[in-house]
């Protein structure tokens, strides 16, 4: 009894160290994984810096996809997530590096990251270990050659390098030779109708591998030495295309930039790379779209770029802008060149929507018109623009970018001109007149009256047998005149006319009144007996109110007004057949108002107080006394001109 139960112990102790033994082994298996997978970004990052970008991301319960998908449209990155994975992530990124939160993503939900040239994938992490070489059945045709034109086809995922040769040996009878130790690597590809010699340099490439060819019908397949790789040996010149500056590429650097540009139409393209040749960037992408080209002279150069999802068109734009080559497009043909040959000038009509036509030439930038001739073409609201296509397209850019919608700014301007008036005349006034005056006037609701001689002498007469006093009489030429009036005078003008323009031109409103005088003229004829002869003329002279008004419209409808306001009225004339006389009174000020604010612009006031006074001395300052003894005249006027302006914005 006691030794099985020592047996039952043992094999509980030894159970558990099974069990420790693989927790152990898999922790550390699965940090190994994790480092190898960091190594690899590592090196992916140099060819590929979107990985080197930080993110600032926040998510509360999103699938995998669409927070990977986020990442990939942040930063332009092309990754692809298994659509099979179900992982809901709940995350908080602040100035995150994409390499770290990929591997993240990996070590905390079991993934792993393929790359097929630039592009990335992210699926489930499964462990697989080969103890033997397998040769899979084909389950599908992995291989496809066309003996007519020696175009082949590869679609591998995850195959061993071992079963694809075979099969490539097979479909083509070309020989292909494994290096020791590569038969039971893992390998993926998929290649669509290439030529044999360029579909193994990219099989080769897309795996980290070397394609060799010793012979005609042989191919070695190895491990690529990195002591051996130099930056350096990309470029190599060419002797015989030294003088047009072309650049030769080797095998690798082309494969390189081809796994670099990902097309998945003629409206979309993508390529990130830096020196990248031109010429070569062209041929590879017409080839792959299948475009017709002609090229009149070569095409030198390089360029740095970085571009997703960009059209063709767009992408020879990006190419060409800065160099000496254009190109045009005629009848579905591209033709490559030199700008300065006249069969790659080409002519553009470029309409306007939304602004006029009019001196729009004069506002385009002499260093993106250089080169170009420009013709305004009014009928149709068009600039006619030829010269180099690439240049065209910078015009018309600029041209699309100016084309805005003009604002029209209603103006109403509110123009209240207020005068009040306050005029008493009292007293009596008595003379002498040349001639026999008549008693005339008024006596309601004012006392204006004139005395005769006749009607004053019978008035004395009434007053004379009351008493011991004589009054007398007057003579005929004698009159006197009674004044008593008071006047009150209140004159409200309102004048609201409304006045429409466009931004940035100046609005004008003038109202106004004419009037005229008589201007004569004497003049002597002959020298022994002169004669006068006259003559005149009528002459005229205006009083105007005139309201000038010039809009300025900010982004966040802010309107900036410069104003002037000039007002003349007429005041009386000296006398008979003189010119009449005029006052001025002008405004000019610049204010920024709100849309459909009304603003009050200022008060023009003018006061007027006077007072005269004539009588006997000493008997015009006695009250009551001085109203038979004096006359006064007392005058109190006071007169406003206030200008309101309301702008309001119309699209």
């Amino acid at each position: 009894m006691r030794n099985k139960l020592l047996n039952l112990t043992r094999l509980n102790k030894l159970i558990l160290l099974i069990v420790v033994n693989v927790i152990i082994t898999n922790n550390l298996f699965g940090q190994d994984r994790i480092e190898s997978l960091k190594t690899e970004l590592t090196e992916m990052s140099k060819d590929i810096p979107e990985l080197n970008a930080e993110v600032n991301l926040s998510f509360d319960g999103v699938s995998i996809q669409d927070f990977v998908r986020a990442i990939a449209l942040n930063v332009g990155l092309n990754i692809n997530v298994d659509p099979n994975i179900n992982i809901v992530i709940v995350s908080n990124f602040n100035k995150v590096k994409v390499i770290d939160v990929l591997i993240f993503l990996c070590k905390e939900y079991n993934l792993t990251i393929n790359s097929i040239g630039s592009i990335l994938t992210v699926s489930e992490y499964e462990e697989r270990i080969i103890s033997k070489p397998e040769v899979k059945k084909q389950q599908k045709d992995k291989i496809k050659f066309n003996n007519q034109n020696n175009l082949i086809s590869i679609d591998a995922t995850e195959d061993t390098l071992l079963f694809i040769a075979r099969e490539i040996t097979d479909k083509t009878g070309k020989n292909l030779a494994i290096a020791p130790g590569l038969g039971n690597m893992l390998v993926s590809a998929y290649i669509k109708d290439m030529s044999f010699d360029d579909a193994m340099k990219t099989f080769a490439f897309g795996n980290n591998l070397n394609v060799s060819k010793p012979s005609d019908n042989f191919y070695l397949i190895e491990k690529i030495d990195q002591s051996k790789k130099s930056e350096s040996s990309r470029f190599k010149k060419g002797t015989s295309n030294e003088e047009n500056n072309i650049i030769e590429l080797d095998d690798d650097h082309k494969n390189e930039i081809r796994s670099k540009i990902n097309i998945r139409s003629k409206d979309y393209i993508s390529l990130t790379y830096k020196s990248a040749p031109i010429d070569f960037i062209l041929r590879e992408i017409t080839s792959q779209l299948g475009i017709n080209y002609v090229y009149l002279n070569p095409i030198a150069g390089e360029k740095d770029i970085n571009v997703m999802g960009v059209t063709f068109d767009e992408l020879l734009n990006y190419l060409f802008d800065g160099t000496e080559f254009t190109y045009i497009k005629q009848d579905h043909i591209y033709i490559f060149g030199l700008n300065t040959n006249k069969e790659l000038t080409t002519s553009k009509v470029i309409q306007l929507k939304y602004r006029t036509i009019d001196k729009i030439i004069d506002y385009i930038p002499a260093g993106i018109s250089e080169g170009l001739e420009l013709k305004e073409f009014p009928e149709l609201n068009s600039v006619i623009v030829t010269g180099s296509s690439i240049k065209i397209a910078t015009i018309e850019n600029f041209l699309k970018d100016i084309d805005k919608i003009v604002p029209v700014i209603l103006i109403e301007v509110l123009i209240i001109d207020v005068t009040k008036t306050h005029d008493v005349s009292t007293g009596i006034d008595a003379g002498l007149g040349e001639s026999v005056s008549k008693t005339t006037g008024s006596i309601y609701p004012s006392v204006d009256v004139q005395l005769s001689s006749e009607t004053i002498n019978n008035l004395i007469n009434s007053f004379n047998g009351f008493g011991w006093f004589n009054l007398g009489q007057v003579s005929s030429d004698f009159y006197m005149k009674i004044k008593a009036l008071e006047e009150d005078g209140f004159i409200d003008i309102r004048s609201t006319p409304k006045l429409s323009t466009i931004n940035g031109h100046e609005a004008i409103l003038t109202s106004g009144e004419t009037k005229y005088y008589k201007e004569e003229r004497n003049n002597y004829i002959g020298t022994q007996n002169p004669s006068l002869s006259s003559s005149f003329t009528w002459q005229s002279v205006n009083a105007d109110l005139t309201v000038k008004i010039k809009p300025f419209v900010s982004g966040n409808d802010q309107i900036t007004l410069d104003i002037t306001v000039q007002q003349s009225e007429f005041t009386p004339r000296e006398f008979e057949n003189s010119p009449p006389g005029s006052v001025t009174r002008n405004f000019e000020s610049s204010i920024r108002v709100k849309n459909g604010e009304m603003v009050l612009l200022g008060g023009l006031e003018k006061n007027q107080k006077s007072q005269t006074t004539k009588g006997f001395p000493l008997l015009s300052r006695i009250p009551i006394l001085k109203w038979l003894f004096s006359s006064v005249n007392d005058i109190d006027d006071e007169s406003k001109l206030n200008v309101f302006i309301q702008p309001t914005i119309l699209y």
